[in-house]
């Protein structure tokens, strides 16, 4: 795969890289389809144009996001840029996709997953891995062109597409995504509700829904409430949850299955290997935490699974 220096026209590789993509691809703004893949990708009804840069779809204006946009993207620019290209699955990476598999089922062959805010991407490189082809979408630039390195080092390229967009113009055909991930991503879009009616666009009929949110602070665990709201402020987060809210903004969809992470056992523990006071284990506080994850009360977050759909 050719990686473009720049976002000028589609280097030599990129339309062969880009056609068979380009049946599920659409307009952010119109979601009309899009030209062939011989030129930048334009919309014939609307004319809007999505640039190329090193090997990622942009399909939105990053010199013209909000003020709360444009911080988002300068905290998650400042957090990774001391990652190198190393791929590596940490233990509660592992614990998430373990739950969104045992609670979806194994992704079939070739079937359509997306990573909404996909982040470091190890969803998107563990489901493509697993034979799913992965739109891996991210407003972090920088994030995305990291993905498309590591897709390649781990054999995954073909299946994995970097798209570079906000969570509410997604550059996606109507009906397509059979598996729709957004983990930690909705407290932090300014308008929820947009975003969940483009989930719901670009979702097939019978689709499947993880969604991983913070729980509202009277749930967190008292000891904990003082830190989480200064998280909240440094990252950005705009809001909170709990069950019976995300079941109330989530209606046509069917929660499958709920666990509640970040306890006050793990959380202290995660807490002392930050400042350096403590060496814990990852995968030890995975232990740690699994037997309290059906305890909303005293968690920190809860990781949802939804089928679309009334019961």
């Amino acid at each position: 795969m050719s990686i473009q220096d720049g976002p000028g026209d589609l280097g030599a590789d990129e339309p062969a890289r880009l056609r068979p993509w380009l049946p599920l691809l659409a307009c952010p703004r119109c979601h009309g389809r899009l030209d062939d893949a011989t030129a930048p990708l334009r919309c014939p009804r609307c004319r809007h144009a999505l640039r190329i840069d090193r090997g990622v779809i942009v399909a939105v204006d990053l010199e013209h996001l909000s003020p709360h946009l444009r911080s988002q993207v300068a905290h998650f620019e400042h957090e990774r840029a001391a990652l190198d290209d190393r791929y590596v699955l940490l233990p509660w990476q592992r614990r998430y996709l373990e739950r969104w598999l045992s609670a979806a089922g194994p992704a079939e062959a070739g079937a359509v997953a997306l990573d909404c805010g996909t982040g470091t991407g190890y969803m998107a490189i563990e489901l493509a891995r697993r034979g799913a082809r992965v739109i891996a979408c991210d407003l972090t630039l920088a994030s995305l062109v990291r993905l498309v390195r590591i897709a390649e080092a781990e054999g995954v390229a073909d299946r994995v597409l970097a798209v570079c967009c906000t969570a509410d113009e997604l550059p996606v055909r109507d009906g397509v995504v059979a598996s729709f991930i957004a983990n930690g991503l909705l407290e932090h879009v300014p308008d929820q509700d947009a975003m969940l009616r483009a989930c719901a666009r670009v979702c097939a009929a019978d689709a499947t829904l993880m969604l991983t949110v913070p729980l509202r602070l009277g749930l967190v665990h008292p000891l904990l409430a003082l830190v989480h709201w200064g998280r909240d402020r440094q990252i950005g987060h705009l809001r909170r949850y709990d069950l019976a809210t995300l079941r109330r903004v989530l209606d046509g969809w069917t929660l499958l299955d709920a666990r509640f992470t970040g306890h006050l056992g793990k959380a202290l523990r995660v807490l002392a290997n930050l400042s350096g006071l403590g060496r814990f284990d990852e995968e030890q506080l995975e232990r740690i935490d699994d037997p309290h994850q059906h305890h909303e009360r005293g968690a920190s977050n809860v990781v949802s699974f939804w089928r679309r759909g009334r019961a």
